[in-house]
């Protein structure tokens, strides 16, 4: 499913088929308050956050290789 991004469901349109590519979805949560959706996606990393997502890289580097792979 195109998860609400217009290009994506223009790319599928085209395809016909959405089994035609594999996809790896990333994402982040959700505030708690719908109407802070835009500032929340959008608003500078906190430190932590950016030290979470460093120390993850190796990780998240491997699973993409091994997926390619396969």
């Amino acid at each position: 499913s195109p998860a609400g991004h217009n290009w994506l469901k223009s790319i599928l349109q085209q395809l016909q088929n959405e089994n035609t590519f594999t996809r790896i979805r990333v994402g982040i949560d959700r505030p708690q308050n719908k109407e802070d959706v835009v500032h929340y996606v959008l608003e500078k990393l906190w430190k932590e956050e950016k030290e979470l997502i460093l120390s993850k890289k190796e990780e998240v580097f491997e699973i993409v290789e091994n997926f390619a792979n396969n």
